[in-house]
């Protein structure tokens, strides 16, 4: 009970430390779990139990988060991530409301469970931000996120119904949507305005609008397709689409309406397959 520092720990059995401050290396929690009430710092850490660390603040590797983890309380001092942050469950798992940053990337993969990721304070995922086979109808809330450094890609999640992200104005990569959702699904990200990579949207039910109201400049290729239930595209602000093979909208059975009145730059546009379009407003 009277460690402070540790290189490393493996806990396959309930282990409380109470004065254990810092392991400079890799942590492993078993189903059992570790209780650490004044830990501050740890390396890199995988979770597949219980655990309570509520002062953690620093971790400066990646984190893993099992699907037989159980995080009631979150991880409530945690300001710092430097590696990646990998959620497998939301089934006990508590909110991360001093988390500032992010230093790979932030990915829900494959989780089963109904609560939602929160991270009140997150404001750079340097990273991707991936969503992918989550069961919740909200996997995660990030209100405040400003900066992406990599990819924003949302797939196979049937049970989510909006995602928002009010101040986000860039993303280092590509923004894709993609994968049956089922459900009505709307993404809201009004103050974006460039994606460095491609925009797209494709095979997917349940998108009745794309929406992106500040969006100026897509430095790879848009392709909006196969996405039966689109019925406008509404991209006021965009003026250059950058990629070699430009824009495409394709195989979109009720699309009535694209608004592109900003368009004044794109290797090629194409439209095509479209029956029920009648209104393209590119003036």
């Amino acid at each position: 009970p009277l460690v402070e520092t540790l290189g490393g720990l493996l806990a396959f059995i309930p282990i409380e430390v109470p004065q254990l401050r810092q392991i400079s290396g890799y942590v492993g929690i078993g189903l059992d779990g570790l209780s650490a009430s004044s830990l501050i710092y740890v390396g890199s850490l995988t979770i597949s139990g219980p655990l309570v660390l509520p002062a953690l603040a620093t971790i400066d590797g990646t984190v893993t988060i099992n699907q037989q983890a159980t995080l009631p309380d979150g991880l409530p001092s945690l300001a710092a991530i430097g590696g990646d942050l990998n959620i497998r469950t939301l089934e006990v798992l508590g909110p991360f409301p001093e988390l500032l940053s992010i230093g790979g990337t932030l990915s829900i993969r494959d989780a089963s469970g109904t609560a939602t990721a929160r991270f009140p304070s997150l404001v750079e995922i340097s990273g991707d931000l991936t969503i992918d086979g989550a069961s919740s109808t909200e996997p995660l809330t990030a209100e405040v996120l400003t900066t992406l450094g990599g990819s924003l890609l949302l797939q196979g999640n049937r049970s989510m119904t909006r995602f928002e992200l009010p101040f986000l104005d860039n993303i280092g990569g590509t923004l894709r949507l993609s994968v049956d959702n089922g459900a009505p699904f709307e993404l809201l990200a009004d103050s974006l305005e460039t994606i460095s990579g491609d925009l797209i949207i494709e095979w997917i039910d349940g998108v009745a609008s794309v929406v992106f109201p500040s969006l100026s400049t897509v430095n790879g290729n848009v392709s909006i397709r196969d996405v039966p239930d689109l019925q406008s595209i509404v991209l006021p602000d965009l003026s250059a689409v950058a990629g070699t093979n430009g824009l495409r909208v394709s195989g979109n059975d009720n699309l009535a309406n694209i608004d592109l009145r900003s368009l004044a730059t794109a290797q090629l546009f194409q439209v095509a397959g479209n029956p029920l379009l009648t209104n393209i407003n590119t003036s």
